[in-house]
């Protein structure tokens, strides 16, 4: 939750979103894991998060 509020924060600041509620306009968005929670300590699990941006 802390980088998604990371990105919103981001938008907001660029003028790309008016408000949370403006996350409904960037879907789809997508998670993409890069390795394996079950056999990759907390601290190096990488995800890449995709969004479209109008």
């Amino acid at each position: 939750m802390e980088t998604y509020g990371q990105i919103t924060q981001f938008m907001l600041a660029k003028g790309l979103m008016d408000s949370e509620a403006d996350w409904a306009k960037y879907m789809p968005m997508w998670e993409e894991y890069l390795n394996d929670p079950h056999a990759t300590p907390e601290a190096e699990l990488l995800t890449h998060i995709y969004l479209p941006v109008p």
